[in-house]
């Protein structure tokens, strides 16, 4: 089978502590519960419930391109020195919301396909500057089902 790309959602979510979520907060499963690398240079964390991506600490939002495929997508060919994450997780509702920590009005909520398992890769792309001087991170999550 080919991966084919189902659905694309861009955000702007405010970077919070230095982190952003992908996660089911409609079941009852608790972010706290994903336990964070010791390394203060870690990309993402998965597991039950969703995933916790980890910013740089100047950054103050993450500027995402979160895309849901029917399978495993190829790897892009980005350079090796790209900073990113793969892992799994669980989304028992079959939803997430890709939110700030504490939540702000710019959270969105997804509807994932096949729940349960999940596989994600995300990929911090580049740091910018806004109009303020304010530091932006871009970044990609690509989620896909596991089946089996």
């Amino acid at each position: 089978m080919t991966a084919n790309l189902t659905k694309s959602v861009k955000a702007r979510i405010p970077v919070e502590f230095s982190q952003f979520v992908l996660f089911d907060y409609f079941s009852d499963a608790s972010v706290s519960d994903i336990q964070r690398p010791a390394n203060a240079d870690w990309v993402g964390c998965a597991d039950r419930g969703g995933a916790v991506f980890h910013a740089s600490d100047q950054s103050i939002a993450a500027h995402i391109d979160l895309e849901l495929w029917s399978e495993a997508p190829a790897d892009r060919g980005l350079p090796g020195d790209v900073a990113r994450f793969e892992g799994r997780f669980t989304a028992e509702s079959g939803r997430v919301i890709l939110a700030s920590l504490t939540g702000s009005p710019g959270d969105v909520t997804i509807d994932l396909p096949t729940a349960p398992h999940y596989a994600i890769r995300a990929i911090r792309l580049s740091t910018s500057v806004d109009e303020e001087d304010r530091q932006n991170e871009a970044w990609r999550l690509l989620v896909w089902p596991e089946f089996g």
